[in-house]
């Protein structure tokens, strides 16, 4: 399990550092995020994976991964664009897909975010639902 986890842990790494390129307009980006389209699905999606985690026995190692993650991707996109808003959106991001992932918590939606990132774009406005697995998205 842990090999498992610091394998997806260190394959987000790289995926939010790939979709950082994409970023043109931090503004619009940030606008977009706020609309309520987007954030109101995934307050909803954080509100399930935190309820979960509160019914999680092994929560420790987990929110240490968690926020591991979060730290190296706020500091990457901190380190690039100098903007704290949009570090603690995308290190929110994948805060929320690594608790899923460990929780064994999967949502079209939450497949529709991480299959952004992977296609190299910060998700924005109207998420596209994925099928499948979190897991089985990361590792294909």
């Amino acid at each position: 399990m842990k090999e498992n986890t610091e394998y997806l842990f260190e394959r987000l790494v790289h995926i939010a550092q790939s979709s950082l390129d994409s970023i043109n307009d931090i503004e619009d980006l940030l606008d977009d995020r706020d609309d309520q389209t987007f954030s109101c699905r995934w307050m909803e999606e954080y509100n399930i994976v935190k309820s979960l985690m509160l019914q999680e026995k092994n929560k420790t190692m987990y929110i240490e991964f968690s926020d591991n993650l979060r730290e190296n991707v706020f500091k990457e996109v901190l380190k690039r664009y100098s903007n704290s808003d949009l570090a603690a959106y995308i290190s929110d991001d994948f805060g929320l897909l690594i608790d899923a992932i460990n929780l064994n918590y999967n949502s079209v939606w939450l497949n529709g975010l991480l299959v952004s990132y992977i296609r190299g774009e910060v998700p924005k406005g109207r998420v596209r639902i994925k099928e499948g697995t979190l897991s089985s998205l990361l590792l294909d």
